[in-house]
């Protein structure tokens, strides 16, 4: 039999048979209020040859990567925390596939990269569509702000939350826009925080600053 589970909790699940046996087991049932964003940065037009570094920012943290690709075009050489590193040896466009998963919430994402012969052959690189602002209002604040960050185009980006002491308060996948206007509430946690805004082969930050 199966049932389905709408709220967190330990349960007790009994099982009588027919003929009179008994038995019984404990579960704990946590449910994720974040759906899990399945998200890497690479750089998508690379030389054959080269190390290439991906950093996988998903949110929230999976408890498992695994990537896909194919191996007599991709290496992976290793791994330092989230970041992955990948040698594409051979030229054309590749596909690299990223399954991020904590429990039974999985996601996954696909990017295709283009692998060049020398790098004169990268092509040019083009304007994706400057930055206008990355802001956090009101700056002080008692805990209670928006960040807001506006492109002159639509982008895809990832916006994380750093405590002082380094850790990782708050990382959300932003996807196709080109603004953003996202609320935090850190109210009664005072301090100076660092929100860092990743787009494809760029990163910009700012100071937040809460009061009590």
């Amino acid at each position: 039999r199966s049932v389905i589970l709408e709220n967190s909790g330990a349960y007790q699940v009994d099982a009588i048979h027919p003929s009179g046996c008994t038995g019984n087991d404990n579960i704990n049932v946590t449910i994720e209020q974040d759906p899990m964003a399945a998200f890497f940065v690479i750089a998508t037009d690379v030389v054959v040859g080269d190390t290439i570094v991906a950093v996988e920012v998903s949110w929230p943290v999976p408890g498992n990567v695994e990537w896909e690709f194919d191996p007599a075009k991709v290496t992976l050489l290793g791994q330092d925390l989230n970041q992955y590193f990948f040698k594409f040896l051979e030229t054309g466009e590749v596909a690299l596939k990223m399954r991020a998963s904590t429990g039974s919430c999985i996601d996954y994402i696909t990017k295709t990269i283009r692998v060049f012969a020398t790098p004169a052959q990268l092509p040019p690189f083009e304007d994706r569509g400057e930055l206008v602002q990355f802001i956090a209002t009101p700056n002080p604040s008692r805990g209670t702000f928006n960040i807001i960050a506006e492109f002159e185009q639509a982008q895809n980006a990832v916006l994380s939350i750093f405590r002082p002491n380094g850790l990782l308060v708050d990382r959300r996948v932003l996807k196709d826009a080109a603004v953003y206007n996202q609320p935090f509430n850190l109210s009664g946690q005072s301090g100076i925080y660092s929100a860092i805004l990743q787009v494809e082969g760029r990163k910009y930050s700012i100071s937040v600053v809460v009061v009590e």
